[in-house]
């Protein structure tokens, strides 16, 4: 039996720990046999830094596996985007797991017929194990990370995975780039893991102390629903932090931009969830 559990820290009152940018990702297995099973628990993404479904373009990208702080994973990076250009950044794919870690910095190119996706399953699956593929010339290369290990008969493990990103610039409506607020946090990608998972427990303890009192709470079902889902605004790209602490909006969002520039009073006014839950956010706003 698999289970998937997934969250980012929220914390009314704790602007800092709330705004994370970290996606945690648990995979709880359940072994209902009464023997040992071997499993493998793989992710992967591509390096996409430099793309922003509008004008940006990855360049030269590459990927690494780290093993340091205790950690293994692969770092993204780029050499061909602008270091001041707001698609420039840093990502990293980690697993926590104390069980066996393999990887992939690269898959074969696509070709007819699926031999990259192909490669890829006839590698994991055989052993549960990636090898290094003879990296490609490609600029935005897929880099994999697995991580396996063995089940007792009627046992239960849980394999966490930490997806962490890094993106400093924005330009948004102002005529210079400014820094993002995680930027006077964070020095990396790696350094937001790094950081954060000492302190992991706690953050998800009192995320779901939240959640939970604010579902099982007497209010209707349909206001309970239309609060959590202005909630979410907040973590979009709707909304976004300058490094000196300000905190500034989008009327929304279109495709490939923000729309509607200067936190408009016209939306922003009415808005209340920032102010409830976030009080600091909406004073300095």
């Amino acid at each position: 039996v698999v289970k998937v559990k997934s969250f980012n820290p929220l914390i009314p009152g704790d602007v800092d720990n709330s705004s994370i940018p970290i996606a945690v990702i648990d995979f709880e297995l359940t072994n209902t046999s009464g023997k040992e099973i071997s499993f493998s628990i793989c992710g992967t993404m591509q390096n996409f830094i430099g793309e922003d479904g509008n004008k940006g373009k990855a360049k030269t990208n590459k990927n690494s596996f780290l093993s340091k702080d205790g950690l293994n994973g692969i770092l993204y990076t780029s050499e061909g985007v602008d270091k001041g250009a707001d698609q420039w950044g840093e990502m990293a794919l980690i697993s926590t797991s104390p069980g066996e870690i393999s990887y992939r910095l690269d898959w074969l190119p696509i070709t007819w017929g699926g031999t990259s996706l192909l490669d890829f399953w006839d590698d994991l699956s055989s052993d549960g194990k990636l090898e290094i593929r003879k990296e490609v010339s490609s600029n935005k290369p897929k880099a994999s990370l697995a991580a396996g290990d063995i089940l007792p008969p009627n046992g239960t493990k849980t394999i966490r995975f930490l997806l962490t990103w890094y993106f400093p610039n924005r330009t948004s409506w102002s005529s210079k780039t400014f820094q993002n607020y995680y930027t006077t946090k964070y020095s990396g990608a790696w350094d937001v893991a790094a950081q954060t998972i000492p302190h992991l427990k706690n953050l998800e303890d009192k995320t779901i102390e939240f959640i939970s009192s604010f579902c099982k709470s007497d209010l209707p079902e349909e206001v309970k629903e239309a609060s959590l889902f202005n909630i979410s605004t907040l973590r979009t790209q709707t909304c976004f932090r300058h490094a000196d602490g300000n905190f500034f909006a989008w009327e929304g969002c279109d495709d490939n931009s923000g729309s509607g520039y200067g936190s408009c009073t016209h939306v922003w006014n009415y808005e209340t969830a920032t102010a409830f839950l976030f009080g600091e956010l909406a004073i300095i706003g």
